[in-house]
């Protein structure tokens, strides 16, 4: 037996379900996914020999400080 979507009259207050509510449709845009930048080759090429630079003055600079001998205890 089907049952009907409309209130039974025959129902008491606490009885009767709620009334049928129908949402609003929203409409959604259609998503655009954000670019990501890519650098050129010679862009990433630049900044690994500026990374490998660095990294060669930053060991340069530690090795003069462990082998200076102008301090009194290097003598």
């Amino acid at each position: 037996m089907s049952t009907s979507t409309h209130r039974d009259p025959n129902l008491t207050g606490s009885e009767a379900p709620p009334p049928l509510r129908h949402r609003a449709r929203t409409t959604r845009r259609p998503s655009v996914a954000p670019q990501i930048a890519t650098p050129s080759d010679t862009e990433e090429a630049s900044f690994w020999a500026r990374l490998e630079e660095r990294e060669h003055g930053r060991l340069t600079q530690e090795a003069d400080h462990l082998f200076d001998t102008s301090y009194a205890w290097a003598a």
